[in-house]
């Protein structure tokens, strides 16, 4: 099994640094567009493929056109991010790195699985401001869950 990290592409929160980290849920620009476009052809998916993707726009924009037309596994999770170092508490957090909730998640990009079972305040707060023992107790529950659901 390879695995391989792909960060999203160009976003609004990008552009105009730090101004720009201010913008609460940044979409890809049209660089950022072309950019994911390039990446479908370098790096083809095929259906063997599974793509897991954090709750951010920019992210799950990202993984839809890379993913576009193949009919591989799609998980959106708010466990592989974003969590920045050092660890802030909520209140401090940039806009531009918090989660969507998991219903505009299930409206705005149905084709992504997501992890029903989870609070909804993990998918809108994420892991950016979870205590290291929350974050580490719900990955470990999450690893053991996904060996039962995908043997």
């Amino acid at each position: 099994m390879e695995i391989v990290f792909i960060r999203h592409a160009q976003a609004e929160h990008t552009v105009r640094p730090p101004a720009s980290l201010q913008i609460p849920d940044p979409a890809l620009t049209e660089t950022g567009i072309g950019q994911a476009a390039k990446l479908k052809e370098t790096f083809p998916l095929t259906s063997a493929d599974a793509v897991i993707a954090s709750p951010t726009r920019r992210t799950l924009q990202t993984a839809s056109i890379w993913s576009e037309d193949v009919l591989c596994v799609k998980i959106v999770h708010p466990l592989v991010g974003p969590r920045m170092f050092p660890l802030l508490p909520l209140e401090f957090a940039l806009p531009c790195h918090r989660s969507l909730s998991g219903k505009t998640i299930r409206r705005e990009f149905p084709h992504f699985e997501h992890a029903a079972h989870l609070a909804e305040h993990v998918w809108q707060y994420g892991i950016n401001a979870l205590p290291d023992h929350s974050f580490h107790a719900l990955a470990n529950a999450e690893q053991a869950a996904s060996v039962r659901r995908y043997p």
